[in-house]
């Protein structure tokens, strides 16, 4: 199973700038728990632009460092005057939120902005509550810190929901005589609007799970270390249509097997 995806939008017009991005890569590749898409790593037949839209659009958590780029006046240059940031990451800040708001996901979102950059753009709508930064270092340091936090949480892990439906995954432990401790994993999908002409729900499992598994409940006391650990750091991912809206919920595996040991 894939692991949930960050996309990295870093400015690459320096080598601090090139070796920040790179870092930040490193970082999350370190972590374990998520995959990232840098586009100055890509390199396939095709379109760059095509791979960065796909990727948005598939992402699990956006991270923006935004670096000053130079001034730029407005009327009388004399009077006012604005430090601006990349207009290539201004346009993915902007990509990100829209599709944020039209999926209703909730993307893990950490953005960063040197000191005097100013606002504008679609960032004069939005809540980014960027932190201001005046040292690469400093970036670098809280993407860390946040990684092993999106590490625990695993993600989203709410209910994902609008005015048309809910989406969530219950689960529920119980003991069995020849597994031991198993869970039941139980998605819901509630419909608040008119009656539903179609609807779909899917949910993935780490394929260590399904050896034990009868399609409705799954254990991991027959997983000797470190596998055991492997999994716990894994996530369980739910989705769902109601006709044309679609939700998407991460769920991490330590939340739903919070007590690992088997019944004895």
């Amino acid at each position: 199973m894939p692991k949930p995806q960050i996309f990295v939008s870093c400015g690459q017009r320096t080598a601090e700038e090139k070796k920040l991005a790179s870092d930040i890569c490193t970082a999350i590749r370190e972590d374990g728990s998520f995959d990232f898409f840098f586009a100055e790593f890509q390199s396939n037949l095709h379109g760059l632009n095509e791979n960065i839209l796909d990727a948005l659009q598939r992402t699990a958590g956006f991270i923006a460092v935004m670096h000053r780029r130079g001034e730029v006046g407005f009327g009388d240059r004399t009077a006012l005057t604005l430090i601006r940031a990349s207009v290539w990451i201004e346009q993915e800040i902007a990509i990100a939120a829209y599709i944020q708001q039209t999926t209703k996901r909730q993307l893990l979102t950490a953005a960063y902005i040197e000191g005097g950059v100013g606002r504008e753009g679609i960032r004069e709508l939005l809540h980014l509550n960027p932190i201001t930064f005046t040292q690469n270092a400093e970036v670098l340091a809280d993407i860390k810190s946040k990684l092993s936090i999106w590490s625990t949480s695993g993600g989203q892990s709410s209910p994902s929901d609008d005015e048309f439906g809910t989406l969530e995954l219950r689960h529920s432990p119980r003991y069995e005589a020849q597994v031991g401790r198993v869970v039941d994993l139980k998605p819901f999908l509630s419909n608040k609007g008119s009656r539903a002409k179609e609807y779909a729900c899917t949910l993935e499992v780490p394929s260590q799970l399904l050896s034990w598994s009868n399609a409705s409940y799954y254990s991991i006391t027959h997983l000797k270390e470190p596998e055991r650990h492997g999994v716990l750091a894994m996530p369980i991912y739910v989705s769902a249509e109601l006709e044309s809206h679609s939700y998407d919920l991460t769920v991490p595996c330590t939340q739903v097997f919070e007590d690992a040991v088997p019944f004895t």
